[in-house]
């Protein structure tokens, strides 16, 4: 056996390193989140090739006091917690005292700062982990770090880095999320001297959304608001029909922090049962505030992954919150053709739509500063240029011309929510409302740039077309490819997929049936033996009472496991299959999930009794079908997520047709 040592100080560095600094987006969080904490309003991140040839984060946040930054090189050494006991209650977004000194050992890390009470600021050189100058310069209120050359003294991990294209993208997604969680704080992304991301610090989470993600998403979002179970939950999920292939754009803030929780996801997902297709996941931007001690941030590293004390609280309040935000609009899918239309003219006339990206990009052009209401200087804001694509906006000449820069009497932001409006006066006729706004503590409402219009924001600013006043209004035109129904309400025209439909108000009764306990159980003669492994008898026994609670009924014969029972309430089903399915359904779930997720799957099994397509049904039996679907919470999507419904609008169809020009 080789003799036992103690590590030196250095490779003890690298090693936490490793553990905090993955990559150069791990060290844009880190940084951005402490710049966050020093109370920045203003958060500026330039990087080059990536981050790995250079990291600049500058703020205008309380700067270090010259006393204070050699300590903050040190490992475990932190402002932010002072005891063991402090761990538990954590407020901040880190707390550990790594971030400093690991960056610093595995890169060439110069600090320079200044504090409002001093005259001059400190310029502070690390390399290695190893002071290389401390001294006196001129610089503004605020800190700035730069991190050049990162991991240029390890090479085994340096070779483990991505293309400079790749690690940017990660960049780039991390200052969306940290963006998204501080709306009040301005923050602005640089990569190869191209501004890539640029927010407003308005305190409005719509207008991040707008401007992070683009105007798709905007008018796709629900508002979310209220407390559940003493969860405050805030923020926006999407409608159904705007949905992902991936759960990337499942985001969540627990107390301000972004964090990946099963728990939580799960929650989500489970809301938007019956709202969407299968292999599709929902997009929202969710807060959640939990008592500080309720919630573990210390699971992981970089705190990514967080713990509940009370893990069935956290996900019943998340998912009623996002089910009475779905429940709460009408979701019936509105075809939009008056965009293609516009988009089309455009691409006629030789141009792009202006908003052809998800979201646009700037170059710098040059430089301005600026004092702020409080009288300080803050961080230099660099002039935009407007794409070429549709620079005539701007310059009144009606034509395409060259970029030029504007000055800062209109942000970037103001400049395309005008572009926006503009746009969309084409289409003034088309009813809508404003976003509405999210209330968020702390932030006072002000002054905010213009919100667009158009025919595709928020479901609930438009006249509802399914309830039981308008439905005594709709003309019955008939059945199409005896599958779908049509009908004509005021100047909209409507379309019913027949068996989407019968299928939602079976599925909707069944499931009622079992959560209010009226079912009944079938006796089996003879009663079966399913072939169960050791691995799938342990998960029968750890979930036989949620069996139990749907009507199943076991038995023993010579030590093998029978199925003497099942529901009544569902016929003609293959119960050998289905029990099996249902018991790889709850693989891994626990608590109230086990009983709520066997009732979808028997409710949906139970729809195989609803009418197919290229089925004729009488006047009568529809009228009796819309009547019944009207009852429902979610009339809008079967079972699978398919639409129920669909509309278009007279002025829709009349453009389509050139009666419009």
């Amino acid at each position: 056996m080789q003799k036992i040592h103690i590590l030196d100080q250095d490779t003890i560095n690298q090693i936490a390193a490793g553990e905090v600094i993955e990559r150069p987006s791990s060290v844009v969080k880190e940084l951005t989140e402490n710049a966050i904490d020093a109370g920045a309003s203003a958060v500026t991140v330039e990087i080059r090739d990536g981050g790995k040839a250079l990291i600049r984060v500058t703020d205008n946040g309380s700067g270090f006091d010259p006393a204070d930054i050699r300590t903050a090189f040190m490992p475990h050494a932190t402002s932010k917690i002072r005891t063991a006991e402090d761990l538990f209650s954590v407020g901040s977004l880190g707390f550990r005292g790594e971030a400093l000194p690991s960056v610093a050992s595995v890169s060439k890390t110069e600090l320079i700062t200044r504090t409002g009470e001093n005259i001059t600021g400190i310029r502070y050189i690390n390399e290695g982990g190893t002071e290389k100058e401390f001294s006196e310069v001129g610089a503004p209120e605020g800190t700035t770090i730069i991190i050049r050359e990162l991991f240029y003294n390890t090479p085994a991990r340096k070779k483990f880095l991505k293309k400079g294209m790749t690690e940017a993208s990660n960049v780039c997604t991390m200052m969306e999320r940290l963006a998204l969680s501080h709306p009040s704080v301005a923050m602005r992304l640089i990569v190869d001297d191209r501004v890539r991301l640029n927010t407003p610090g308005s305190g409005r989470l719509k207008d991040l959304v707008y401007s992070v993600y683009g105007k798709d998403a905007a008018a796709s979002m629900i508002p979310v608001n209220g407390t559940w179970s003493g969860v405050e939950i805030t923020g926006f999920t999407a409608k159904p029909e705007y949905s992902r292939a991936n759960r990337t754009s499942e985001i969540y803030f627990v107390n301000n922090r972004f964090v990946k929780n099963p728990v939580i996801g799960k929650a989500i997902e489970n809301a938007y049962q019956g709202f969407l297709m299968q292999h599709r996941y929902p997009v929202c931007i969710l807060f959640l505030q939990f008592s500080p001690g309720s919630v573990d941030v210390n699971v992981h590293p970089a705190k990514l992954e967080i713990r509940f004390s009370d893990e069935d609280l956290a996900y019943q309040a998340v998912y009623e919150a996002v089910r009475e935000a779905l429940s709460s609009v009408e979701l019936i899918k509105r075809q939009q053709l008056v965009r293609e239309l516009q988009e089309e003219s455009r691409r006629e006339e030789g141009t792009e739509p202006f908003f052809a990206e998800r979201r646009p990009v700037y170059s710098a052009a040059g430089r301005t500063s600026e004092k702020t209401e409080e009288g300080n200087v803050p961080a230099e804001r660099e002039e935009q240029e407007i794409p070429p694509v549709r620079s005539e906006a701007l310059s009144g000449t009606g034509k395409t011309g060259t970029s030029r820069p504007f000055r800062k009497e209109l942000s970037t932001f103001e400049l395309l929510m005008k572009e926006w409006e503009k746009d969309e006066k084409q289409a003034e006729h088309i009813a809508a409302e404003e976003i509405p706004a999210v209330a968020e503590k702390g932030v006072q409402e002000e002054s905010h740039p213009p919100v667009p219009k158009n025919d595709v924001l928020l479901s609930g600013t438009q006249e509802r077309l399914f309830t039981e006043e308008t439905r005594k209004n709709y003309r019955v035109i008939g059945q199409l490819f005896d599958t779908y129904w049509l009908f004509e309400y005021n100047d909209t025209f409507l379309m019913m997929d027949q068996h989407a439909a019968h299928e939602k108000v079976l599925y909707e009764k069944n499931l009622a049936a079992f959560r209010k306990k009226e079912f009944t159980s079938q006796m089996l003669m003879p009663p079966f033996e399913p072939e169960l492994g050791v691995k799938e008898m342990q998960m029968f026994s750890e979930h036989i009472k949620a069996f139990r609670q749907l009507g199943f009924e076991f038995g023993n014969a010579d030590g093998r496991l029978q199925v003497t029972a099942v529901p009544g309430n569902v016929l003609g089903l293959s119960w050998q299959e289905v029990f099996k399915e249902l018991l790889d359904s709850v693989s891994g779930e626990t608590g109230h999930e086990q009983v709520h997720i066997l009732e979808e799957k028997l409710a949906l099994m139970s729809c195989k009794a609803a009418i197919k397509g290229n089925y004729t049904i009488s006047n009568a039996e529809i009228n009796t079908l819309l009547d019944e679907l009207l009852q429902l919470d979610n009339p809008y999507m079967c079972p699978h997520g398919r639409p129920t419904l669909i509309s278009m609008s007279k002025y829709e169809i009349e453009k389509r047709f050139s009666r419009i020009v």
